[in-house]
């Protein structure tokens, strides 16, 4: 089965050698990698039919080689033995562990590469399929090459049909996960990602340390082995789950972050300002929290790291009216769109008997007070928070609108067309699209620049509540 390809262009193809936590480390007082480079000519080192096919194999065979492997010079073709890598024919030993080591590590590749559209297997596929090899077996002296190499492979700019990558098990002990970094590093060099990066949470890392399994970043991450330096291919990050997307496609979502809420149980009596405290934990770590009460977003919150990854999260409930209260939980990690969800429904003083005894644009249903679905886009006209989907109902002058946060020293941390606003709220906009109209004194949806100063200390966010009586609404889209 073959995947898509993006090609980017094609530059000089080389061979990396891998990140196990430390081979190739170099006796150096710095501590660095032996960073020796094999360069191959990418149209007389690749197969010349693997490079006309327009569509990459998503076949990964992960050989053991029972038996001893033997390798002889040629192009890099997995299906006929041949690596640029090999000087001269020869002969790599077989992996020195138990079948149930063997098996830990194709579980963890397995798991490691699981979001995308490859296909780990264990067989060869034969000389006719076309797929990629990662060789786990043997030691890099038998292909001679220094002893604190534990793993090469040839890489590119573009991702390669074919290929065999070496990652030296009989080298690198008994470790699994060490193993499984290896084999992914090495391989994912093949698939286009000829980068190492800065950051020891993603496979294509240098970088040791308490990281756990490594799996591949849905995040740009800076390049580099143990300093920051510009990507082979340009630019100076690399987005490690974004290029083997585009390469694979999707394959097997991970499961979503396993939530508990701890505080409130359900069906608890509650008082001002409850606490709310709860786990969130996941195994490629959790990227982000939302807490919703009533149907409305009141927090999020950041993902820990790695070393507190289990501690427990809190926040304190915002002002509420009385009535029933339900609390839900949602966490994601970097690469999932389902979230993980835990929730409880809690009682303040009395259930509510009519929108009165809400707050401002609070409706009372079922005995709890809950503000409508969030509607408003960037720029729309608002009353209140909550009526925005992505961030304050923010106020320059007499105009309130839609907002969200941005960084003024940051160029670019708002959309085009609207401009970072002191305390940090993005403003402008105009036109279509849900945009709203114009603010005050200015005609394009824009507030003149040397106007900007005179109302950046009038931007705040529009809190109130409900008056007795007062049935407002925010619905004006200017």
């Amino acid at each position: 089965m073959l995947a898509r390809a993006v090609c980017a262009p094609l530059l000089g193809s080389f061979a990396l050698l891998g990140a196990f936590g430390g081979e190739a480390r170099a006796d150096s007082p710095a501590g660095g990698l032996i960073n020796q480079t094999v360069w191959v000519d990418p149209v007389r080192d690749v197969a010349a039919d693997a490079r006309a096919e327009p569509l990459i194999s998503n076949i990964l065979y992960v050989n053991r080689c029972i038996g001893d492997c033997i390798l002889t010079p040629g192009v890099n073709d997995a299906r006929r033995n041949t690596s640029s890598i090999v000087q001269q024919t020869s002969t790599v030993s077989e992996f020195a562990y138990s079948d149930e080591v063997y098996n830990a590590v194709i579980d963890c590749v397995r798991d490691v590469y699981s979001p995308y559209n490859v296909e780990i297997v264990t067989e060869d596929p034969g000389p006719e399929v076309f797929h990629h090899e990662a060789i786990l077996a043997g030691k890099p002296g038998e292909l001679g090459l220094p002893d604190n190499v534990g793993g090469i492979a040839p890489a590119n700019c573009e991702p390669l049909n074919n290929v065999i990558s070496f990652s030296f098990a009989n080298q690198l002990g008994e470790d699994v996960e060490g193993m499984c970094w290896t084999v992914a590093q090495e391989s994912a060099h093949s698939f286009g990602l000829p980068n190492h990066v800065f950051d020891c949470l993603d496979p294509m890392t240098y970088l040791e340390g308490p990281c756990g399994r490594k799996y591949f970043r849905n995040r740009p991450i800076r390049c580099g082995e143990f300093e920051l330096k510009p990507c082979i291919c340009g630019g100076t990050d690399q987005n490690s789950h974004v290029e083997l997307m585009r390469t694979f496609g999707e394959g097997t979502p991970p499961p979503p972050p396993v939530v508990t809420l701890l505080y409130p149980e359900p069906d608890a009596a509650v008082d001002d300002n409850f606490s709310i405290f709860f786990s969130a934990v996941d195994p490629r770590l959790v990227d982000h929290v939302d807490v919703y009460i009533n149907g409305t977003k009141v927090d999020t919150m950041p993902g820990k790291d790695y070393g507190d990854r289990t501690e427990n999260y809190d926040l304190t409930a915002p002002d509420l009216p009385d009535g029933y209260i339900d609390v839900e939980v949602q966490a994601y990690n970097e690469i999932n769109e389902e979230a993980g969800v835990a929730s409880a429904t809690v009682l303040k003083g009395e259930p509510c008997q009519s929108s009165d005894d809400c707050f401002d644009f609070m409706e009372c249903d079922g005995g709890r007070c809950a503000y409508p679905p969030a509607e408003g886009e960037l720029g729309d006209r608002c009353e209140y928070d909550q009526f925005c989907l992505n961030g304050p109902c923010a106020q320059v002058g007499d105009d309130r609108r839609c907002s969200q946060s941005c960084n003024a020293s940051v160029a670019g941390s708002c959309p085009e067309g609207y401009d970072c606003l002191q305390p940090g709220y993005c403003w402008g906009g105009g036109g279509g699209g849900g945009c709203g109209a114009a603010g005050p004194g200015a005609e394009d949806g824009r507030l003149p620049a040397i106007a900007l100063p005179l109302f950046v200390g009038a931007v705040f966010l529009a809190r109130r509540r409900r008056a007795p009586g007062t049935r407002q609404r925010a619905r004006d889209r200017g």
